[in-house]
């Protein structure tokens, strides 16, 4: 299945495929800062299971902030998903979400096809 991004700007829905990737990238827009962070956690088998490694697993966290423009660093294992809801809570309307995926796009930060509707 190819990795998309389905936006529909009339009612503002964003649709993010299972392969989509964000990569490394910066993002200003308007008044809005983008923040995410990762850190690594331990993810522990079931005491009685068989078979069950322990692992590191990554845990992103992204921070949304509506103030003064600034340029933040985000990625890479951020999901478009993960900044699309953090945007969506703030109220961006879906021509802004637009206007940032095409210029992630743009940029190569992100690893999927964008469809409008």
């Amino acid at each position: 299945m190819p990795a998309r991004v389905i936006i529909d700007e009339r009612t503002g829905t964003v649709v993010v495929g299972a392969n989509v990737v964000l990569g490394v990238a910066a993002i200003a827009h308007g008044g809005l800062t983008v923040h995410v962070s990762e850190h690594p956690a331990v993810s522990q088998p079931n005491p009685l299971s068989k078979g069950g490694q322990t692992v590191v697993v990554p845990e992103s966290t992204v921070e949304v902030v509506e103030k003064e423009g600034r340029i933040q660093a985000v990625g890479p294992a951020t999901t478009v998903g993960d900044i699309a809801a953090a945007l969506n809570a703030l109220g961006v309307k879906p021509r802004d979400l637009v206007a940032i995926f095409q210029a992630l796009k743009a940029a190569g930060a992100l690893h999927a096809e964008i469809q409008v509707l």
